[in-house]
């Protein structure tokens, strides 16, 4: 902690002084610029307009697995860094083929801007502003109630075809929750983002990370009574209507509930 006084420069202009370890630790210079950002609790935090790009690198051999090479480039990917790359030790090239179709699969705003036979380099795109968190949220939340729908109508008609096809969409729903938990991640580091999330507190981030986790799980068991509509197949079984109409009610409280937390609505919350 540092303490300072505030001075009176030309009469009307209160200034302080910046301390000399925390300006040669971020590396500012005459004339950078600083951001002021006001917080809710009338704080204010100080932060260089400039900010270094950290970098993640993957390293494969010849034992790494393209699932292993992923999960390590996910880790990377949700912590927040925007340069990822892949460094190949003696491993083949056709590895990177393989992890490069998952990332297209599972995460998003991922694109490839350097490629040699030893090395891969990422670009993970800033998309808080082009997708906000709870746009985001509002999207995942849509695709795994339309899951939750329709997972419905295929048990109540024994509909494989429709089952099958819910079980693809849940690579979308989880496309999304990666991006939420790297946007969180971020904002848990940088005012910046942080400022973006309504209400823009630390405390919400773990909000919404519940919430994000909430969701993606509920969209996994709806992929679990899609696949068990494919395994019975060819049973006489058929469902109670009053099993149907209790997945009809779930549906509903789980859309209100997801209304209530992204408009902020406690009378809905309630409700729910």
């Amino acid at each position: 902690m540092y303490v300072r006084r505030v001075q009176l420069s030309g009469g009307s202009t209160l200034i302080v002084s910046l301390p000399k370890e925390w300006v040669d630790s971020v590396n500012l210079k005459k004339l950078d610029e600083v951001l002021l950002i006001p917080q809710i609790d009338n704080s204010l935090v100080i932060v260089p307009k400039k900010q270094q790009t950290e970098e993640g690198v993957v390293l494969i051999d010849n034992e790494s697995s393209s699932v292993q090479v992923f999960r390590e480039y996910v880790s990377w990917y949700l912590a927040g860094y925007e340069l990822i790359k892949f460094r190949l030790q003696g491993a083949k090239h056709s590895i990177i083929q393989e992890v490069k179709e998952m990332i297209r699969r599972y995460l998003i705003g991922v694109e490839i801007i350097e490629e040699s036979s030893i090395e891969v380099s990422t670009q993970v795109l800033p998309a808080h502003t082009n997708m906000p968190l709870k746009k985001a949220l509002e999207r995942m939340g849509s695709i795994t109630s339309s899951m939750q729908k329709e997972t419905l109508i295929a048990l109540e008609n024994e509909d494989v075809d429709l089952a099958r096809s819910i079980i693809e969409r849940d690579d979308e729903v989880d496309r999304f929750y990666h991006f939420i938990v790297r946007q969180l991640n971020i904002a848990l580091s940088n005012y910046n983002v942080l400022n973006t999330i309504e209400p823009p507190t630390k405390q919400s981030c773990l909000g919404y990370m519940l919430a994000s986790k909430s969701i993606e799980r509920s969209a996994d068991h709806a992929v679990l009574i899609a696949k068990s509509i494919i395994a019975n197949e060819k049973s006489q079984i058929r469902v109670p209507k009053k099993v149907i109409d209790f997945g009809v009610t779930a549906n509903v409280i789980f859309e209100d509930s997801l209304k209530s937390m992204l408009v902020l609505d406690h009378v809905l919350a309630n409700q729910v």
